[in-house]
């Protein structure tokens, strides 16, 4: 899964059209405190910042933070799969 903190260093591809990411990455004292990816076309933008994810596939746009359960959190991936998945067939169909 290429959705959240740590597997999307390892892709660095869009997961809806398979676009490089262009990224930012910003440290302070060797913690990491902000992270963005964006893909060229639109289709996908990731940041992180200071506890804070944000996720947009398309024009739909997830959050969650550090303080989130567990289950919020699984929900919003699930929520993340599947809208990915939605774009990825229709980018197949064009």
């Amino acid at each position: 899964m290429f959705y959240g903190n740590n597997i999307i260093m390892f892709k660095q591809k869009c997961p809806i059209c398979d676009s490089k990411l262009e990224y930012d990455i910003d440290n302070l004292d060797f913690y990491l405190m902000e992270e963005h990816y964006n893909c060229p076309n639109k289709d996908y933008s990731y940041s992180y910042e200071y506890g804070m994810t944000n996720i947009t596939i398309g024009n739909k746009e997830f959050n969650y933070t550090y303080l989130d359960s567990n289950v919020k959190k699984a929900l919003i991936l699930k929520e993340i799969k599947l809208e990915t998945e939605r774009l990825k067939s229709l980018t197949r169909l064009e």
